[in-house]
């Protein structure tokens, strides 16, 4: 099944690998490097998932996924960091992220 992916990372080059690992999975990516990009694309553009870093310039991880909850509520968001622990775990499932993912990761581990 092919799902239409959002990947939001201030860190380009890490936002192009995932979606370079999301697309050898036969997925539809769309990559922003701003979470208030992200939203454009949001209003604009179907999406069946979203992939964003936790830790970003501007708007971070807990408050983007906080806020396309607000609008789009069925809208899964996988939030991944280099900074996992126990705390930070529970902020972002509490937020409602679908899942959280702490890197290093797989693509396997994503999908």
């Amino acid at each position: 099944m092919t799902f239409r992916i959002l990947v939001v990372d201030d860190d380009a080059a890490l936002a192009a690998e995932l979606g370079r690992a999301l697309t050898r999975r036969s997925h539809d990516v769309v990559i922003k490097t701003d979470a208030n990009e992200g939203f454009e694309v949001l209003a604009s553009q179907s999406i069946d998932a979203v992939v964003t870093d936790l830790n970003m310039r501007g708007m971070n991880g807990l408050e983007f996924c906080q806020r396309i909850l607000r609008n789009w509520r069925d809208l899964p968001v996988i939030v991944i960091t280099a900074f996992a622990n126990l705390e930070t775990a529970v902020a972002t499932l509490r937020a409602g992220a679908f899942d959280f993912i702490a890197k290093p990761f797989t693509p396997t581990q994503l999908e």
